[in-house]
C-alpha cells in the first residue's frame, strides 16, 4: 500500500502519549501498576512497541514523517487517499462519510498479544454550590438521555448517547456508511483507559517530552522511557 514516490503510505497513528499507552496494551505493557504503585513505563514490552512506533517511519517507512506530512493533517491525508490506514475515533466517521470520495470501512485496531482500544467519554457535572441543583439535574438528564438529545447526536454522528436501551441507537447502526459501525460497540470489549493519578497533567507532559526526545532521535526509546519512569516517580 506505501508509494512515498507517490505520497501514499499505509498506516498512520501518532508518536504522542495518547496513542502510546493504548498501543503498549496491545503488547501486554502499562504505564503503571493495577495499584498504581509502581512505575513499569519502562518494561521491555514497552521499549518494543515504542521502538515499533518510531520504526514504522523510519525503519519500515510506512507512515509518513512530520517533514513527509509538509503540516497536513492525518484526517486530510486519508480523505485523500494517502494514508490507507488511520487511528482515530468516531468523531471523523461523518466527516469521511461526506468528503472521503471512495469506499472505506472500519475494523478494530491489530494489536500483537491482545486488542485494546481507546475510550473517551465527556462528562457533566453540578457545582456543588448551584443555586438550583433540581434543576440543573432536570437539565442533564434531558442532555444526556432524552430522546431529544439522543436522536440528535446519533443524526450528528459525533458521539453516542450514554444510554443502555440497544434500540435507542438503532438509527446509528442503519446508517450505511461506514458498513461495519458494530465495530465501535464491539471495541468497548477491549477498551483501556490511562492511569489516572493526582498529578495527571505533570504524567502526560513528561511522557509526551520522552517520546517527543525518541520520535526525532534525540534519545533512544530504552533511555526515553527509563528517563520517563523518572519524572513519573517523582511524581507518585
Amino acid at each position: 500500500m506505501t508509494d512515498p514516490a507517490k505520497g501514499v503510505w499505509g498506516d498512520f497513528a501518532p508518536i504522542q502519549f495518547w496513542e502510546f499507552y493504548k498501543t503498549i496494551a496491545q503488547n501486554g505493557g502499562s504505564i503503571l501498576s493495577p495499584d498504581k504503585k509502581t512505575v513499569t513505563i519502562d518494561s521491555p514490552e514497552n521499549i518494543e512497541t515504542l521502538t515499533w512506533m518510531i520504526d514504522k517511519v523510519n525503519s519500515y517507512k510506512v507512515t509518513p514523517s512530520d517533514v513527509e506530512m509538509a503540516g497536513q493533517s492525518s484526517e486530510d491525508l486519508f480523505k485523500a487517499g494517502k494514508i490507507a490506514m488511520l487511528r482515530t475515533g468516531i468523531w471523523l466517521l461523518g466527516d469521511f462519510t461526506e468528503n472521503a470520495k471512495f469506499n472505506w470501512d472500519i475494523a478494530l485496531e491489530p494489536g500483537k498479544t491482545s486488542k485494546a482500544h481507546h475510550f473517551f467519554a465527556n462528562g457533566v457535572a453540578v457545582s456543588a454550590n448551584s443555586s438550583h441543583p433540581a434543576e440543573a439535574y432536570q437539565w442533564i438528564k434531558f442532555l444526556t438521555s432524552s430522546k431529544a438529545a439522543v436522536d440528535l447526536r446519533i443524526a450528528a454522528g459525533w458521539e453516542l448517547p450514554a444510554i443502555s436501551d440497544a434500540a435507542a441507537v438503532q438509527g446509528y447502526l442503519d446508517q450505511p456508511v461506514p458498513e461495519s459501525r458494530e465495530v465501535v460497540f464491539e471495541a468497548l470489549d477491549t477498551a483501556v483507559v490511562p492511569p489516572v493519578i493526582g498529578n495527571w497533567n505533570q504524567l502526560t507532559d513528561a511522557v509526551g517530552k520522552e517520546l517527543e526526545a525518541a520520535k526525532l532521535g534525540q534519545k533512544t526509546p530504552e533511555q526515553a522511557l527509563k528517563d520517563a519512569r523518572t519524572a513519573i516517580e517523582g511524581l507518585l
